[in-house]
């Protein structure tokens, strides 16, 4: 029953009771709704045809995600900030974020006073990858993770 109502949802809102159906591509929606008249079935047929010719005429569903247009720095998980200290004076800085098997977060920022605004990005860059390919060795090649059993006394 759910993938026959895909798109199709049951709105009873103030003086409207009917469906909507609702399809998005490529950041356009289309959208229309059905009122009830006096058979709900009426309503629900005429919403299921129309999703059906639209879904026939529209271009297919895009399967990957596109680049979050708010990242500047191109690459994800790497971002650019300027943030305001206590006194007043501005810094401006590239951080890396990642998260680690258990779900923590953790980052590494690097300052463009220190290593001018190309050298922070690169290094910003650099820190996240050198952490997602830690995190994708497996646990046999890590040597952070080995030994982490008890000890043997000699």
């Amino acid at each position: 029953m759910a993938r026959r109502l895909q798109n199709v949802q049951r709105v009873d809102h103030h003086y409207f009771h009917g469906w909507r159906v609702c399809i998005t591509r490529q950041g356009q929606r289309y959208e229309r709704y059905f009122r009830d008249s006096r058979d709900r079935g009426v309503a629900l047929s005429s919403a299921l045809r129309w999703r059906d010719h639209m879904l026939a005429i529209l271009p297919p569903r895009r399967l990957f995600k596109r680049r979050y247009t708010k990242n500047t720095t191109g690459v994800v998980g790497v971002y650019r900030s300027r943030e305001r200290t206590r006194r007043g004076t501005t810094f401006r800085r590239y951080g890396a974020t990642w998260i680690d098997e258990t779900g923590r977060r953790h980052k590494r920022s690097f300052s463009v006073a220190k290593y001018g605004a190309a050298r922070a990005r690169d290094l910003a860059v650099k820190a996240r990858t050198k952490a997602l390919e830690q995190l994708l060795r497996p646990a046999h090649e890590d040597p952070r993770r080995l030994g982490r059993g008890k000890r043997q006394r000699r």
